[in-house]
């Protein structure tokens, strides 16, 4: 039997999630004892838990989430483990480079840095993140979708003006290409085996900037 492994994270009340986006919130809006079923309200940003961003999370005419292909969420992929990093480690090609021979055979990066086991930390806002170089390399390697396990695959903002060029250099890069990223993935140490087939679907909201995505990684 094939392996499962599922990359996502609960998304539930009290979770964390990027400052200045919607707080989540999940009660009942009908119950089994006064209405006869369950159904629950989700109060929910568009980034919240794994979530994947379409391009026009940055880009003005940039394809919103219903808009993207699902041939675009999915396909075998390259894990990069990169752990042991310090906070807030801007990810340099030298970085990686032990990696870009292995480019050319897959669709889809994830960056294993292990930062979703300080979820519920202070330092889980500090997390590592790309640098423009390093989304440079990415796409000249036509490389469709990039995952990550961290809140951000810039560096998050926690004073000031949250979006600006520089902050955001690495979504300019990747969204700018047409590349895909997922956010917050967790477990991509539990891939264990080769090229894994990774798949993360988005709901089809239209014209929404980005979902949360169920994802998951198979053994092939």
């Amino acid at each position: 039997m094939k392996r499962i492994i599922d990359l996502s994270v609960n998304i539930q009340n009290g979770m964390m999630y990027y400052p200045g986006d919607p707080v989540p919130e999940i009660s009942p809006a009908l119950t089994l004892e006064k209405d006869g079923c369950r159904v629950s309200n989700l109060k929910i940003g568009s980034h919240t838990g794994t979530h994947m961003d379409a391009p026009a999370h940055f880009m003005k005419d940039g394809k919103t989430i219903e808009e993207i292909e699902l041939e675009q969420c999915c396909g075998k992929a390259l894990v990069i483990r990169l752990e042991d990093l310090e906070p807030c480690h801007k990810i340099m090609p030298t970085d990686i480079e032990h990696y870009i021979s292995k480019l050319e055979k897959v669709s889809v990066v994830l960056f294993q840095t292990g930062w979703t086991q300080k979820y519920g930390t202070e330092e889980f806002y500090h997390h590592p993140y790309l640098s423009k170089e390093v989304a440079e390399v990415l796409v000249s390697n036509e490389i469709k979708a990039v995952g990550v396990d961290m809140l951000n695959v810039d560096q998050t903002c926690l004073e000031g003006e949250l979006y600006t060029q520089e902050s955001t250099a690495a979504h300019q890069v990747l969204l700018g290409n047409g590349t895909v990223i997922v956010e917050n993935l967790t477990n991509l140490n539990k891939i264990t085996f080769e090229e894994p087939y990774v798949v993360f679907f988005p709901l089809k909201i239209t014209g929404a900037d980005g979902s949360p995505v169920r994802a998951v990684a198979i053994e092939e």
